[in-house]
């Protein structure tokens, strides 16, 4: 039996075509955020409503960061990150007698019912890696 080129290319092509597409990684995906410093940051409680991955670092009050929404819902550091969340009502931010709150990974899903409503009042994060 004789095959004619043109069956021959027929069959190397579903070999072209059958290796898989790569699956993406989900964009809001809270647990591949990054490295040491990275905090996940949600106005709404239970990582809900708008989401950023902010980079606060790692070197403490030296880079106290305002927090990008007036009331914060949700603020989970990545791994080997330790933050401190304070009250906006310091003067100057990120002050060691300001009331604050801290984080290790995974962080708070609910800073609205957390420490009489936490969430409403925190306006600076700073963060040590360890």
């Amino acid at each position: 039996m004789k095959f004619t080129c043109p069956f021959l290319a027929l069959l190397a092509l579903p070999l072209t075509f059958a290796a898989p597409a790569p699956n993406p990684e989900p964009a809001n995906d809270i647990t591949k955020r990054g490295l040491p410093g990275n905090v996940y940051i949600c106005s709404g409680a239970n990582w809900t409503n708008d989401c950023r991955i902010v980079h606060v670092g790692t070197t403490g009050v030296n880079t106290c960061v305002k927090l990008p929404y007036n009331t914060v819902g949700s603020i989970g550091p990545d791994p080997n990150t330790y933050c401190i969340v304070y009250e906006g009502s310091s003067k100057p931010p990120c002050d060691s007698n300001a009331p604050s709150v801290g984080l290790f990974n995974p962080g708070n899903a609910d800073l609205y019912t957390f420490g009489d409503g936490f969430g409403y009042r925190a306006k600076y994060i700073a963060c040590w890696g360890y």
